[in-house]
């Protein structure tokens, strides 16, 4: 990893960014770094605040980055190798055996056994001494105890000039910031730039900003030491996040972080600039000018790795002479000056201080100890913060205002299809729809448009001919707030006239620029709407049963125990009204129903029947009625349980089809929706026989039960048949995918229709499903499905044939059933006069399994309508 010296840019190393307004806190700084081959351990001191704690702290901590040991036992066995031999002046050598009982000591902490009765060794830990200045020093002695003489020596390293410098290391979690912004708009005015024309122009308006930014840094307790080394960045500026200041900021960065160490002292550079930007007018407009200033903050906390220098004086003191050797004199850094000198010179064989290099490096383990020292430093953490503020004056263009007041509201380019174009709406009771579909414009004195009108300043109220305000029982139309949608609805609710009229908010168009009075109601011509309600609109319920005997007597199907029909209004409220009966099937089919509903059934079977209004042709939902013959209503049918096996010749018939998902879960493969088996003697008629089911051998991933439970492991396509004794059907296909389909377990059905002028339902409510939403569409033809489904039942007015598409919609656990398409049809000619009648106006139902419709644009067009309005088509 390149080390680099931080200037200009590299201050993005700084700045990573923390979600805003989000809480956080520095992690504390790693074991080691390493940078430029160089590996930066911790301390781990908890002094820095008092330097000479914590200088004696730097010598004396162990680390395993250096085998366990310490900065100071680093350089006295370094000491002790600088002593193995020399030749100062002629005066003799240390003893190397001496030496050699040093060194082992120093890597063992004391003398091993052997050796204890001839010499002695004593170590001094390292501590703060005040003399000079100030050094902490530490020492380890050797001494004979047969003989005084050359071979007692003292090695003492003093470590002093102490300087520290800055780490930044590519360690995200070191550094969080978090951004404060405040503003303030000092004022907002009219400029000398306006339109007082009835027409759109373009001018130029001139603005203005001044940027001052300032940065300052601290580093806690770093004005008690010396600084040193300037920033050492461990990555590339862009790992970082990064500061939007300008570039004249960022240039002053290095320093305004190296003031951080021994003064506070904030960094500035200020900057402004000017343009001209091109405004459009619309018509009666001037420009606004806004003035303000707004100021951001961001304060960026981290961990700061201190790394320490220091200068090293060794003695080695025998007997009779003294031995002085300095190292970092020059720079405060005697692990670089170690390092050049042992390894860079490589050439001399002694350096200016007649240091015997290549002699002391050939014993590795001198040779481990210095390359520990010029290869590792030590470091500490401390809180630091950096500050950097930037607070900008403006003056902007703020937007537009209108030159002349208010003066007309007006309700134009309606788009609502019950509301004509001489604004008069057309409703019934229990129809509603939103103001806020409606179209406003503001118009000024000059009877322009009104530059900055907003119809939401406003509000509407029901008023009466004489524009008093009607409201509860009174009002044909209530205005109410739907909290869905926090739109407000009118809804018609009486027959009768209103009015809807706007009413503008009088603290929001003020009379003119700069002014503190604002346009009155009472000064303006308002938007109005004109509503005529017409008679209340009912639904039809049809409750209870029917079931008939076939050729008995016609009799009525309403009554007790039979089926009851209510009217409801559009609050739910049970009311009056007549109703005419009618019936799906045609007299054909074995039924007769009179509008009075006295009925006649001529053959069994199940029929369909409804009411409908003689007025306004509202029909109830088809219902369903059944016929039988004298005795089914007494005597209970009941299938035969099977007894016996196929004999040779039947055939077995399976029918449907079965598409299935994985799941741990069994469900039978026959019912609705599924598989159907029935078996038939070679004469054609059917018969009840026992069989069960099984599964191809290649069906891994099946589990299929004699009584048809089955379930899967893994997708796939599988096959399956019945056998009865000897006879087997033929194998059949299972298809099996991750999520089982929904499926119908009532197919939808046609409803079948005559021409009335009204939409009706094209289907019946018989559909059920499993595993989802019944969904329909209308299609052109009844083979390509469309591409829109909806889960409202399709209704139609024209008469024709209609495609209607279903399919379920599949849930969570399971995937969407295959669309079938239901042909139905509406009987008559849409260009006659509807028929009322109840006799022969409906066809039979033609059921199918095509697809799509052709909606006439009558048809769809009553639909939307129907939509707007908010009522539900019937």
């Amino acid at each position: 990893m390149k080390t680099k010296i931080l200037s200009g840019l590299v201050i993005l190393a700084l700045a990573l960014t923390i979600p805003y307004g989000a809480e956080a806190s520095t992690r504390a700084i790693a074991d080691t770094y390493t940078m430029d081959g160089i590996t930066y351990y911790n301390v781990n001191s908890s002094n820095f605040n008092s330097d000479k704690r914590f200088y004696v702290d730097v010598v004396s901590a162990k680390h395993s980055a250096l085998g366990g040991r310490s900065l100071g036992d680093l350089w006295l066995m370094a000491a002790a190798g600088m002593g193995k031999e020399y030749v100062p002046t002629g005066l003799g050598r240390v003893n190397l055996d001496y030496i050699d009982r040093l060194k082992e000591a120093l890597l063992t902490g004391k003398l091993p056994d052997e050796y204890k009765y001839i010499y002695t060794y004593s170590y001094s830990a390292p501590e703060w001494k005040n003399y000079e200045g100030g050094y902490v020093e530490t020492s380890a002695t050797i001494k004979s105890l047969l003989s005084a003489g050359l071979g007692n020596v003292k090695y003492t390293v003093r470590f002093s000039d102490f300087t520290v410098g800055a780490l930044l290391p590519a360690d995200e979690g070191l550094y969080v910031h978090s951004t404060t912004e405040t503003g303030s708009v000092k004022n907002i005015e009219a400029s000398t730039v306006k339109n007082d024309t009835g027409s759109t122009i373009t001018a130029s308006q001139n603005e203005s900003r001044t940027v001052s930014e300032t940065l300052s840094s601290t580093v806690n307790h770093s004005s008690t030491y010396s600084f040193t080394e300037g920033l050492k960045v461990g990555a590339e500026a862009s790992s970082f996040g990064i500061y939007k200041m300008s570039v004249e900021m960022s240039a002053q960065f290095t320093q305004a972080f190296t003031d951080g160490w021994s003064k506070s002292e904030a960094k500035t550079a200020s900057k402004t600039t000017g343009s001209s930007v091109s405004v459009t007018l619309p018509a009666y407009t001037n420009v606004m000018i806004k003035q303000g200033e707004a100021e951001t903050t961001t304060t960026t906390k981290y961990n700061c790795p201190v790394i320490i220098g220091y200068k090293v004086s060794i003695y080695i003191q025998p007997d009779i002479f003294l031995r002085y050797l300095t190292f970092g004199s020059s720079n405060s850094n005697a692990r670089k000056d170690l390092n050049h000198r042992a390894f860079e010179e490589g050439s001399k064989t002694y350096d200016s201080q007649q240091i015997d290099w290549e002699n002391i490096l050939s014993d590795s383990d001198f040779k481990d100890a210095i390359q520990k020292i010029t290869t590792h430093a030590p470091m500490s953490g401390s809180g630091a913060t950096l500050v950097y503020t930037t607070h900008t004056t403006y003056s902007e263009v703020a937007g537009l205002a209108p030159l002349y007041p208010l003066a007309r509201v007006a309700l134009e380019n309606n788009t609502l299809s019950f509301i004509d174009k001489n604004n008069v709406a057309t409703m019934k009771a229990g129809d509603y729809s939103y103001v806020d579909y409606l179209n406003l414009n503001g118009y000024n004195s000059r009877n322009a448009a009104y530059y900055g009108f907003d119809k939401s300043k406003g509000y509407w109220k029901v008023v009466d001919a004489n524009m008093r305000e009607v409201s509860g029982s009174d009002a044909p139309v209530v205005l109410t707030k739907d909290a869905a949608t926090g739109y407000t609805q009118f809804k018609a609710v009486k027959p009768g006239k209103c009015y809807l009229k706007y009413f503008i908010n009088e603290n929001a168009y003020p009379t003119g620029i700069g002014s503190n009075t604002y346009t009155k109601n009472s000064a303006i011509q308002p938007a109005m709407l004109e509503i005529n309600v017409a008679d209340e609109e009912v639904r039809y319920e049809i409750t209870g049963s029917y079931t008939g005997i076939v050729n008995s007597q016609p009799e009525s199907i309403e009554g007790d125990d039979k089926l009851i029909v209510s009217a409801y209004n559009t609050e739910d409220i049970e009311v009056d009204r007549e109703y005419i009966w009618q019936k799906q099937e045609a007299d054909k089919r074995g039924i007769k129903l009179d509008d009075k509903g006295r009925v006649t059934l001529t053959k069994k079977g199940p029929f369909h029947v409804r009411v409908k209004d003689k007025n306004m042709k509202i029909y109830s939902d088809w219902v369903l009625i059944t016929a039988e013959g004298l005795g089914d209503d007494t005597e209970e049918q009941e299938s035969e349980t099977p007894t016996e096996y196929a004999e040779e010749g039947t055939t077995f018939m399976i029918s449907g089809k079965y598409v299935g998902g994985v799941s741990n879960d069994a469900e039978s493969i026959e019912g609705l929706g599924r598989l159907s088996v029935a078996a038939y003697e070679p004469t054609g008629m059917e018969q009840n026989v026992l069989y069960s089911w099984e599964a191809r051998d290649d069906s891994d991933g099946m589990t299929l039960t004699d009584d048809g439970q089955v379930s899967f492991t893994k997708a796939g396509t599988y096959y399956a048949r019945v056998k009865s004794g000897q006879v087997y059907s033929d194998w059949i296909e299972l298809k099996v995918n991750e999520k089982a389909p929904a499926r119908f377990t009532h197919a939808p059905t046609s409803t079948g229709n005559s021409y009335t002028g009204k939409a009706v339902d094209l289907l019946a409510v018989d559909a059920s499903s499993e595993g989802g939403t019944v969904v329909y569409g209308l299609g052109s033809d009844d083979v390509t499905p469309p591409t829109s489904y909806s889960s409202e039942r399709p209704k139609a007015v024209e008469a024709g044939t209609y495609y209607v598409w279903c399919k379920v919609l599949g849930d969570a656990d399971h995937e969407n059933s295959e669309a079938i398409c239901i042909i139905a049809t509406i009987e008559g000619d849409s260009d006659e006069e509807p028929d009322d009648g109840n006799e022969d106006n409906t066809s039979d139902n033609p059921g199918s399994s095509g697809g799509g419709c052709n909606v006439s644009a009558l048809g769809l067009g009553l639909m939307a309508a129907a939509l707007i309005l908010g009522r539900k088509v019937r």
